[in-house]
């Protein structure tokens, strides 16, 4: 099992993180043992947990109190998701945030309380043509921070 870290520069792209895995998670793209998200909320660090199917089955999980120790530790603004899983999966997903994130985004492993940054340590694979293309026109979009809802078009 490795844990790894990934640093976002604010709490709205940590939480897009976190969302992206927990949505990765229950389309059973590939298997998390747990992930976790801490943010700083009035100065304090708040940790949100979510455990996968498996971790609950084998009690394999995010250590809370050391997370927390470790973004106490960090800038004022940072916010880090962490995910636990096999060693080839959260090197595979470590990977595919340094290709479309590239430097936006720092990766470490965890030993312990100390972060080993792996950002351009490891080629990256390439992007499809599309893959580019949706990444660069991306860049201009405003993130939206409103809640998007569906309604019916009569």
């Amino acid at each position: 099992m490795k844990l790894i870290a990934i640093k976002a520069d604010t709490q709205a792209k940590g939480e897009f993180l976190f969302d992206a895995a927990d949505s990765a998670a229950h389309a059973e793209r590939f298997t998390i043992e747990d992930y976790a998200f801490a943010y700083r909320k009035d100065g304090k660090v708040e940790v949100k947990e979510h455990k996968s199917k498996v971790g609950r089955m084998f009690g394999t999980h995010i250590d809370k109190a050391q997370i927390k120790r470790i973004a106490e530790a960090a800038g004022a603004e940072d916010a880090f998701v962490f995910v636990l899983a096999e060693d080839k999966i959260a090197d595979a997903i470590g990977t595919r945030v340094r290709t479309v994130m590239g430097s936006d985004m720092q990766t470490y492993e965890v030993d312990g309380e100390t972060l080993t940054e792996t950002t351009g340590t490891d080629p990256t694979y390439a992007l499809t043509g599309e893959e580019a293309a949706f990444a660069a026109e991306s860049d201009g979009i405003p993130a939206s921070n409103t809640l998007l809802t569906r309604i019916p078009v009569s």
